[in-house]
């Protein structure tokens, strides 16, 4: 994960200052990877540590991180924005995937890159440059499974 310092230089050369605020928040960020938590978790954990940091701070700080290519704002149809870090804060990430069980709600990783045949085919049949994706991936996880008896055809 980053550190404080490529963090304020991305920050300051977006034209954005550094500060305490936004430090915290980031550092909440680094301390749940890989969790996608939301701007009402971060106020709490913020709540918890008796920083006095208000929703609506969180939430344009967020927005802002987000603009700037800190963090990631995805959806997993809950009705609740979430965001993670990026890996890189080049603007080069190419976003990971997410697997969403159906069960108890667990969002987990692929860091894989599964869609690159999908997107060379893409690019061969239509001509289109695929620079980025998002995609989610709804089941579910092996306790759920187990605890189901669903049927996951893996050996």
């Amino acid at each position: 994960m980053k550190n404080n310092s490529s963090f304020k230089n991305k920050l300051e050369e977006s034209g954005y200052s550094f500060t305490s605020q936004r430090a915290e928040i980031y550092n909440i960020l680094c301390a749940n990877v890989p969790a996608h938590l939301t701007a009402e978790e971060i106020f709490l954990k913020l709540t918890q540590r008796h920083l006095k940091i208000g929703l609506s701070t969180v939430y344009r700080t967020l927005g802002i991180f987000t603009n700037i290519g800190i963090t990631d704002k995805v959806d997993f149809d809950d009705g609740m924005s979430r965001y993670e870090l990026v890996e890189n804060f080049d603007g080069k990430n190419h976003r990971h995937h997410h697997l969403i069980c159906l069960g108890c709600g667990r969002v987990e990783d692929a860091l894989d890159d599964l869609m690159e045949d999908l997107e060379n085919n893409v690019l061969e049949k239509f001509s289109f440059n695929i620079i980025d994706h998002s995609v989610k991936l709804y089941g579910y996880c092996a306790e759920c499974s187990r605890k189901n008896k669903i049927d996951t055809g893996a050996k």
